[in-house]
């Protein structure tokens, strides 16, 4: 299988619901960019008009020196073979890298599990997770995953048109432990092994205006502690451009 890296665009204004095709598909994985020392750039913004969480992960993309093709104008040109941009497109194949990475040193694992190890191992820059995904690509941290999850870390409950809702995600592989210190959150179990359905409960006060949530996940294996997300968002109170 493949996987793909999207862009999801550079609409720089700090306003929601902008993340551009392809990356609001679902198994894209879709980047956004940060500074090099991993500050947000807000460019585009999720979520999707179905409610899902987008961007997926974000990753440097300021100032970036890149290749230059022969004759070409993008950017700042450094000199003859060398060109310098900015924006999520800069931002993409450094997480095209990563991937190919996870590939030599896990030659067996599927798109899924790729995509599964490259979002619950991104450190939490902490921006929402509708500004810069789950958080800063980690090549490092992604070569030692040890779990995979049918959510692969995001616990999407979408347009939420009432105050309840839930969503159930499975256990692949792996064993771990859950930890979330959220009111309007509950996980049916605590712990779980490969196999294990877990389901999210969200029960929210009719007065919450959003439009858009996150609740932070720790999630502890053997190999260590990664971050899932619960996102929904107030159906009432968001307006698709």
């Amino acid at each position: 299988g493949v996987i793909t890296c999207c862009a999801v665009g550079n609409t720089q204004t700090d306003t929601i619901a902008t993340v551009a095709s392809p990356a609001v598909a679902a198994k894209s994985v879709a980047v956004t960019a940060t500074t090099k020392s991993g500050t947000g750039l807000f460019l585009s913004q999720g979520p999707t008009p179905d409610g899902r969480l987008k961007p997926d992960i974000c990753a440097p993309g300021l100032d970036i020196i890149a290749a230059r093709a022969s004759g070409t104008t993008m950017g700042f040109a450094v000199d003859a073979y060398y060109v310098k941009a900015s924006g999520t497109s800069m931002a993409a194949p450094h997480v095209v890298g990563v991937t190919a990475l996870l590939k030599q040193a896990h030659p067996s694992w599927t798109p899924k599990e790729l995509k599964n190890a490259l979002l619950l191992s991104a450190r939490n820059i902490g921006l929402p997770s509708w500004k810069v995904g789950l958080g800063l690509v980690d090549a490092v941290k992604a070569m030692n995953v040890d779990v995979v999850l049918s959510n692969l870390g995001e616990v999407n409950f979408g347009l939420l048109d009432s105050t309840t809702g839930s969503q159930t995600f499975l256990v692949e592989s792996g064993s771990l432990t859950f930890a979330e210190n959220d009111p309007y959150l509950s996980l049916s179990t605590t712990s779980a092994g490969a196999g294990t359905s877990v389901t999210a409960s969200l029960s929210i006060p009719a007065s919450f205006e959003g439009p858009c949530y996150e609740i932070p996940i720790t999630v502890t294996s053997a190999n260590g502690t990664y971050r899932m997300v619960a996102f929904f968002v107030r159906a009432s109170t968001i307006t698709f451009r």
